[in-house]
């Protein structure tokens, strides 16, 4: 919430499938498991930088970034 009662939000979504086994070393929780199609990777084998440009928290914090941006050029 924002001093003068704006509340800013924002929502990232990453789809993909759930393998019935893990693969890949990287990650954390259900990363082994998470299989993006579009990379033919699960979470746990990309790169730092692979997983936040398509993660569903990298996405909801470039959209919490633009509405951020927005609310202050009105300012």
């Amino acid at each position: 919430t924002m001093p003068d009662g704006t509340v800013l939000r924002a929502r990232g979504e990453c789809e993909g499938e759930i393998m019935h086994g893990p693969k890949g070393d990287g990650g954390f929780g259900y990363d082994p498991v998470f299989f993006v199609p579009p990379l033919k990777k699960t979470f746990a084998q990309l790169t730092a930088e692979e997983k936040n440009a398509i993660s569903h928290r990298g996405s909801a914090l470039r959209a919490f970034a633009a509405e951020l941006k927005t609310y202050l050029e009105k300012q």
